[in-house]
């Protein structure tokens, strides 16, 4: 899995931007952790974890989590290969072709689709906030983040809302239909219209958050990475799930194990964040219940992917 780190950017700099507008210092390392994991369709389409909020920037309530100022440059990002893809085919023709065969049942189109759309709501989510910052910003920085977006204005021009709104469809599709890093990018996604899936009072919520996480839970017993780091996340911070750390010990030892089994698609950066976060999981974890998460680790990862790649 190469270039995984560069396709981050749209995403990654919406919480670089927020950071940089509440605070007048741009060093990353100083900023808090965002309350759970971003998770990022990268490279050739394997979700990797990375600690950066989402679009409401989250709160601060896990602490002990690492921050990796290292893994925002701010370089201009790569675009993802889904869009590379296209060639010059314009985003709202592709889309529409995309959804087409989505709404057909066409499960790949469907992920392709949302990925497309995705990336475009999220680089107009990126321009909001870059908007927004203050004057005293660092220029370099600033430069950086205006040509990145720059370069994502003009991939997603012509990208109409109805367009981006139908990534929610097709996101449900595609997991449903059990393409890779479809479920947990669906769980990130949540529902249109909510300000939060997480809201266990609304039976409606509660009852699509059940039915996806175990569709994240599927794809993570099949040894899908996004899907591990995934719940790994979701059980430590108890974010619509109750919190259990040894079940987020577990998952986080079975995607490091992955990790292990695949180490030529992962950069140094990757693995080493993906520690950081075994080690904060590790420490919450009662020392005589750390060998039982490393055994169902184990099994989990013999069980899936024994002989595999």
């Amino acid at each position: 899995m190469s270039k995984r780190l560069t396709c981050f950017a749209a995403a990654g700099t919406i919480a670089a931007l927020a950071i940089m507008a509440a605070t007048p210092s741009t060093d990353l390392a100083d900023a808090p952790n965002a309350s759970h994991r971003f998770s990022l369709t990268l490279g050739t389409g394997s979700p990797v974890a990375f600690p950066f909020a989402q679009a409401d920037f989250g709160s601060v309530d896990a602490p002990g989590l690492p921050t990796r100022s290292t893994l925002w440059a701010g370089s201009p990002a790569e675009l993802p290969d889904v869009i590379v893809a296209l060639g010059d085919e314009p985003i709202s023709h592709a889309l529409d072709r995309l959804g087409a065969a989505a709404r057909g049942g066409d499960t790949r189109a469907a992920l392709d689709a949302f990925r497309i759309a995705d990336f475009c709501m999220t680089a107009d989510l990126s321009r909001s906030a870059l908007l927004a910052l203050p004057p005293t910003a660092d220029p370099a920085v600033l430069g950086r983040l205006r040509v990145s977006d720059n370069q994502n204005a003009s991939v997603c021009r012509g990208a109409t809302p109805a367009q981006l709104d139908e990534r929610f469809a097709n996101i449900r599709i595609a997991a449903e239909g059990g393409e890779i890093g479809a479920a947990a990018a669906l769980l990130d996604a949540g529902l249109p219209g909510q300000a939060s899936q997480r809201d266990g009072r609304d039976p409606a919520i509660r009852q699509w958050m059940d039915r996806t996480m175990a569709m994240v839970r599927r794809d993570a017993d099949s040894g899908d990475l996004g899907a591990l780091t995934t719940l790994a996340s979701y059980y430590q911070a108890g974010d619509g799930v109750d919190a259990d750390p040894v079940a987020a010990l577990t998952y986080q030892i079975a995607a490091i194990e992955r990790m292990k089994a695949q180490a030529q698609m992962y950069t140094p950066v990757e693995v080493a964040l993906e520690k950081d976060y075994l080690d904060a999981y590790e420490a919450q974890v009662p020392r005589e219940e750390i060998e039982t998460a490393r055994s169902a680790a184990h099994k989990l990862i013999e069980s899936c992917c024994a002989g595999h790649n």
